[in-house]
């Protein structure tokens, strides 16, 4: 059932809306703003990740070919491309763990939009509840006409036939 407002708290409750809406908006827009940032640097630390994959996986692969096909196995050039190597599977490592930081501040920020957003909406129902006519508390008020207050305009007497049958039922008569 719908109920209906008077125009004074129709006009109250969306003056209160927009002054809920500008008051939440500019956290809104600021979480938003960092949440795509947080996100370009999710992408920029994957795209990273990926490239020192590539880039360990061939040094992998040409220290094994160096040190199979090379003329000798403990050559000064297969150890420091062994050891080229290894600092690349450690960057690797590490751009991982900058993609994971990267996704766990996304996450918290996106954590952070969700409760702006419940504590919005509980103070729009707060709002809403409050301009229900049921809240309004209503005073009985006595006011005694004064004689020079009533002015009869016009007097009318209508009158419609009924006839009333044995059983004592009115009935309409015209």
């Amino acid at each position: 059932m719908t109920e209906i407002m008077d125009p004074f708290t129709a006009n109250h409750v969306r003056k209160a809306a927009r002054q809920l809406r500008a008051k939440f908006a500019p956290k809104l827009a600021g979480l938003q703003e960092q949440l795509r940032k947080a996100y370009q640097r999710v992408e920029k630390q994957k795209s990273q990740a990926s490239q020192q994959t590539f880039t360990a996986a061939v040094n992998l692969g040409t220290s094994i070919l160096g040190a199979v096909f090379g003329r000798k196995l403990a050559s000064t050039t297969n150890i420091s491309k062994a050891a080229t190597t290894i600092r690349s599977a450690t960057r690797v490592a590490s751009e991982r763990q900058d993609v994971t930081q990267a996704e766990e501040t996304t996450e918290a920020i996106q954590q952070r939009i969700d409760e702006l957003n419940s504590q919005f909406e509980t103070e729009a129902t707060a709002l809403l509840e409050g301009a229900s006519p049921d809240s309004v508390p209503i005073e009985e008020i006595s006011i005694a006409p004064k004689k020079t207050d009533i002015s009869v305009v016009d007097l009318a007497v209508c009158w419609t036939p009924w006839k009333v049958d044995a059983a004592g039922n009115a009935q309409q008569a015209w």
